[in-house]
């Protein structure tokens, strides 16, 4: 397993594709950084209350992005024919797909705190600290793992991956835009069906200091993403290895 893992990352590296994106990652960190601290020099500084809603939306569209890095790597293994070499082995099918989950999910996590950490501290966004920002990582970061997960399962080729990253755009991005809907609509439960919409709503939570409203939060979301993941995770093991992950 450990040894499939390795070729995970070289293919990575092959690509450049994971090298090219942390460049423009680390390049967009900067730029904001220092806008955010020449922010009076600029005479953008009424831009700072906009900074906060400028990260969620990179926490929730973050993980779209890596999860279909990611998950191209696997679509490989179906062009390439490897994935019916791998049911030859005495893999652990179970363990592998989790052992790669845990690997997005330590990536995602770590760069979206990381995004978060610095773009607030250089604009002086004090409503919320380095622990809220890893709490909004760690909740919104498994969905990177699910989409991984599902062009795992359902892409057999690069081009179907690129369009299911698409759809899964739509149904994640969206989510902020319930700060456009009044909170007396009736249609704002309909966001509810997003699986970032809690991540929204414990960022509000947090902001307005309302700690058991983000305690509720934390948990709806913590279930709906580990409901994904198991979901997602068994569909993926019997589709491909022809047996339930309960097999």
């Amino acid at each position: 397993m450990l040894t499939i893992l390795s070729f995970d990352a070289r293919n990575l590296i092959r690509d450049r594709l994971l090298f090219n994106l942390v460049c423009v990652m680390t390049f967009v960190v900067i730029g904001l950084s220092a806008a955010g601290i020449f922010r009076q020099e600029l005479g953008i500084a009424d831009f700072a209350p906009w900074v906060p809603y400028l990260i969620i939306l990179f926490l929730i569209t973050n993980p779209g992005t890596y999860g279909l890095m990611f998950g191209l790597g696997l679509v490989e293994e179906v062009e390439t024919q490897v994935r019916q070499a791998l049911l030859l082995t005495p893999v652990n099918a179970v363990m592998l797909i989790g052992l790669r989950t845990l690997v997005v999910l330590v990536w995602l996590i770590a760069q979206g705190w990381a995004f978060a950490v610095c773009v607030s501290t250089a604009w002086g966004v004090t409503a919320l600290g380095s622990v809220n920002w890893l709490t909004l990582s760690i909740l919104v970061s498994p969905l990177g793992a699910v989409l991984m997960i599902l062009t795992a399962t359902f892409a057999k080729n690069r081009i179907e991956a690129l369009a299911m990253g698409k759809a899964f755009s739509v149904a994640t991005a969206p989510a902020i835009l319930s700060y456009l809907v009044p909170d007396q609509s009736w249609f704002k439960t309909l966001f509810w069906i997003f699986p970032t919409t809690a991540t929204v709503e414990v960022f509000n939570a947090i902001k307005d200091e309302s700690e058991t409203h983000a305690t509720i939060w934390i948990s709806i979301g913590s279930v709906y993403v580990t409901a994904l993941i198991l979901i997602v995770s068994g569909i993926y093991i019997h589709q491909t290895y022809r047996f339930s992950k309960y097999g």
